[in-house]
């Protein structure tokens, strides 16, 4: 029977799997029970892998939701606007647009030179062109996105008063661009627009159309999994949508967040401490913060912060694509810069790990391969804890290229032993350069690999490397990862260095390449690098089978496999 301990919160009665989470101490009496317990619909554990993401995330956002103790949204009613009110909206969203495209224009002007300038000016012109030409088909686009911004489902009045306004507000704004890049008209400001301040610079809130945060991640959401994206990838955003929603408040509505905001969430995100729910699994994140300042700890790797910067983007990116937004306040927003070296990035095995590695008990003789693998022993066995650090050093896959192969992807291509990479049915690839076919090395085929492949196609097993445990995603690589890091201590690697990794055996493999003296072009193609940019490499098949197994045999390592047998 699959052991569920693996994967979190999944649990199985009667063949049937379901979702059970336990409500936080804190949220017990708000919510009414102390667990939440939901029936995924399915008998197939990979079915239920995939639904079990999709749980989590709503018991996420329940719990958040309780904490944040939300009230109703804010209503949109806009219907029958005063001529009044619609002139004060009006002017609040001209004079925040004309500050904002000043601070734009003051930063371009910094480092422009003459070409820059007509480039620019050119574009306004056409933009002139178009607003002053008369023809409302020419700028009703972006009128129709600001009365939808501004008004949501405005009436017939609201819009014979707005848009003519709206109008005016665009061509104003034109002409004080034009002067901002020096040149200028003699004409005088609309009355409406003079340069006096509005009277509010925020719109009532009973009257705000702006969507709030939190509905922002329930359409994102529901359009991640519209989309197909793998569980893994919405997993991805967990700490994204539970930190935003803490951070800005799910009530926030979507068009008051401002850049300084975003720069803020990713101030306090940086100092978010590792593992924040596991130490302190009674607070909320940003209660975590101040305890992890009273008694200071790791924080969340740099890394990890850009990664979460890059996934809010995105949702704001959405936004803006979805029409909530006319601009991403976020968009290219950049952490602090440190300093770095070659010492603060992942390393190569070198000589001393490779040895630590490959005369480990599980490769010299263990008890098992499982709890016992790093204690000797006489056993030798060859599963996938054995396998497939030899074929990433050997091929230079990555982790989850090579946990998620078929049996089937073992074949003779042109009489020449292979592994076939491709996507098809559940697997995923990192990009279209990942799909290719890598001849088999010949150390690999001596230790006995090919044998071992024959076998398990024997055994009618779909995976290569059926013992292989999924995650909570899904994914066959996440549980193989933690354990080889564990492996690595056990064998005294990461006291060597603790920037090595699974991942180092990819590096590796590039170093070894180089040292073959392995044309660029081909060591990519085997690697699956994109090797330029150039639209010419994107013609053609590639190099035949034939020439990539003649350069990858050159591969070879500062290393002895004599006491490996097949």
């Amino acid at each position: 029977m699959e052991d569920l301990s693996k994967y979190t919160n999944l649990h199985r009665r009667n063949g049937r799997y379901y979702f059970r989470v336990r409500v936080p101490l804190d949220l017990v009496d708000a919510i009414g029970k102390k667990e939440i317990k939901k029936s995924l619909g399915t008998s197939d554990l990979s079915e239920a892998r995939s639904k079990l993401a999709i749980e989590q995330l709503k018991a996420d956002e329940l719990f958040n939701k309780t904490r944040n103790n939300l009230s109703p949204p804010a209503s949109n009613n806009t219907q029958n606007s005063s001529p009044v009110e619609i002139e004060r909206r009006i002017l609040v969203w001209y004079h925040e647009e004309s500050e904002r495209q000043a601070k734009e224009d003051d930063s371009i002007r910094a480092g422009m030179d003459s070409l820059q300038r007509e480039a620019i000016l050119e574009s306004l012109h056409e933009e002139q062109n178009a607003l002053e030409s008369g023809s409302p088909s020419t700028y009703m686009h972006s009128i129709e996105y600001l009365l939808k911004l501004l008004f949501n489902n405005c009436d017939l009045q609201t819009r014979k008063v707005a848009i003519p306004l709206i109008h005016q507000a665009q061509i104003e704004l034109l002409y004080k661009r034009l002067a901002r890049f020096d040149e200028f008209y003699q004409r005088q400001p609309f009355q409406t627009f003079r340069d006096f301040p509005p009277h509010s610079k925020q719109f009532d809130h009973d009257t705000n159309p702006a969507i709030t945060w939190g509905k922002l991640l329930e359409k994102f959401k529901a359009e991640q999994v519209r989309a197909n994206k793998t569980p893994k990838t919405i997993n991805g955003y967990r700490l994204t949508f539970n930190f935003s929603s803490e951070f800005f408040g799910e009530n926030k509505l979507l068009n008051s967040i401002t850049r300084e905001d975003c720069r803020n969430y990713i101030d306090s995100l940086s100092r978010l401490p590792a593992n924040a729910k596991k130490r302190y699994p009674r607070l909320s994140l940003l209660d975590a913060i101040k305890a992890a300042s009273e008694a200071p700890e790791s924080h969340l790797a740099r890394k990890t912060v850009s990664g979460n910067l890059a996934k809010l983007s995105t949702i704001l990116e959405f936004a803006v694509s979805e029409g909530y937004l006319n601009r991403n306040p976020a968009k290219k927003i950049e952490l602090p810069r440190v300093k770095s070296s070659k010492k603060d990035e992942r390393q190569p095995f070198d000589e001393f790990a490779l040895n630590r590695i490959f005369n480990a008990p599980i490769y010299a003789g263990c008890i098992d391969d499982e709890y016992n693998y790093n204690r000797k022993g006489s056993n030798h066995p060859k599963r996938h804890r054995y396998w497939i650090p030899l074929i990433a050093m050997y091929t230079g896959m990555r982790l989850n290229e090579i946990c998620q192969l078929h049996s089937s992807d073992i074949m003779k291509i042109e009489n020449i032993p292979s592994i076939i990479i491709n996507d098809e049915e559940e697997k995923t690839l990192k990009n279209k350069s990942s799909e290719r076919n890598i001849p088999i090395h010949n150390k690999l085929i001596e230790l006995g690999f090919l044998e071992y492949a024959s076998t398990i196609k024997k055994q009618r097993h779909k995976q290569l490397f059926p013992q292989l445990s999924g995650s909570s995603t899904g994914s066959l690589s996440d549980n193989f990862s933690k354990w080889f890091n564990r492996f690595l201590k056990s064998c005294g690697v990461k006291q060597h260095n603790d920037k090595m990794t699974f991942h180092s055996f990819r590096h590796g493999f590039r170093d070894a390449a180089r040292e073959a003296r392995i044309p660029r072009e081909i060591i990519a193609e085997i690697g699956g690098w994109k090797s330029s940019s150039d639209v010419m490499d994107e013609y053609g098949k590639g190099h035949s089978i034939t020439t990539l197994n003649k350069e990858i045999q050159k591969i070879t390592y500062p290393l002895n496999l004599s006491h490996l047998k097949p």
